[in-house]
């Protein structure tokens, strides 16, 4: 028994989740007008969703800014995702990771 491999959707996933983590981490920093404007279009807020900012229903799942939540969230997708990507097939995992996303921000919205 040993780490799940780091293959498929799940590689995608966290790889585009670091990509942007890494992103959001330098605006901030060197640009923080900008960082900030990059946060405020993807973080999940009830104001901007009634204004039809419906994208926020996926985008909030790739904006961190806390160190300790991207690191327990990819770990997550990492060790889970990989068991049930295995199981279930890459095309099936993307479905099932963007439908509990968008599901759990419309929950969390209402």
């Amino acid at each position: 028994m040993g780490f799940p491999p780091f293959r498929g959707a799940v590689r995608q996933i966290i790889l585009a989740s670091v990509a942007i983590y890494i992103v959001i981490l330098l605006l901030v920093s060197f640009a923080p007008a900008a960082g900030q404007s990059l946060l405020s279009l993807g973080v999940l807020d009830p104001a901007h969703i009634r204004q039809g900012w419906l994208w926020q229903f996926v985008t909030y799942a790739f904006m961190y800014v806390d160190p300790m939540d991207f690191a327990l969230s990819l770990l997550g997708v990492y060790f889970l995702g990989g068991a049930v990507e295995s199981t279930i097939g890459m095309a099936r995992f993307y479905g099932l990771f963007f439908g509990s996303v968008i599901l759990s921000g419309i929950a969390g919205f209402a």
